[in-house]
């Protein structure tokens, strides 16, 4: 595993002490690569860096990104994290995912990310959407929420554990990232569905999101997203002499 493509990202953290705290246990795991989105502007003050202990230089290095689309721009590979009210798909258990990315060796080409929202309200809809999949930390039912910078370190300890564990020869191609290239499909994708009168205008946001969604459990690599991409502009363009 090459721990320097794993980046754990921060969306609105609201409190200095779990800023700290990640940091720390990042450190303790071996990571370093952190993206904080939109975090206080006091983030590295005196509470964070007590929380931190001797981790400060994760923190320090942290990017600042102004929306998680610009924290998502080279990520090739990104999971959501979310509260329970905002699960609309079956999640993924965390093990079995990092099973996963060991076996088929995902870091070693790939920037993989693993997102966390605030710690009132999580990650909205459209941000889960954004990322390939939602996944779940097992807890107790009946009090299911997580520490923020606790739920990251048990992601760590997750990824960290299997870490020595011999990788499988076979790695995936490089996957596309989130940035301007996916984009770039759902504008494709969202022609599309109004020039085939897919939604109707009350339906259109959830749509697209859902459309979104489907794309990014395909993980397209360069070719395939060439692919879909080439086709989409094709059916655009055949559906726009049709009109004329």
């Amino acid at each position: 595993m090459n721990k320097d493509n794993i980046i754990f990202i921060l969306v609105r953290p609201n409190f200095l002490g779990n800023i700290g705290s990640t940091a720390r246990v990042m450190k303790n795991f071996g990571f370093s690569q952190l993206r904080l989105v939109n975090p206080p502007r006091n983030y590295l003050d005196a509470e964070a860096r007590k929380m931190a202990v001797d981790a400060f230089d994760v923190l320090k290095s942290a990017k600042v990104e102004n929306s998680l689309s610009d924290a998502l721009k080279d990520i090739n590979l990104a999971f959501s994290t979310s509260a329970c009210q905002h699960r609309t798909e079956e999640p993924e258990a965390l093990g079995l995912l990092v099973e996963k990315i060991h076996k088929e060796n995902l870091t070693n080409d790939n920037k993989v990310a693993f997102v966390f929202g605030d710690e009132r309200d999580g990650l909205t809809r459209e941000e889960i959407a954004r990322c390939h999949e939602l996944i779940l930390v097992p807890t107790e039912p009946t009090f299911a929420s997580l520490n923020l910078a606790q739920a990251l370190g048990i992601v760590a300890y997750e990824l960290s554990r299997l870490s020595g564990l011999q990788n499988c020869k076979n790695s995936r191609s490089e996957i596309m990232p989130c940035g301007v290239e996916e984009d770039e499909l759902m504008q494709l994708t969202c022609e599309l569905m109004d020039k085939a009168n897919f939604s109707r205008s009350y339906n259109r946001a959830l749509v697209a999101l859902q459309l979104r969604s489907a794309l990014q459990k395909m993980r397209p690599n360069k070719r395939e997203f060439d692919l879909l991409r080439g086709f989409l502009l094709r059916l655009n363009d055949k559906l726009s002499k049709c009109e004329k």
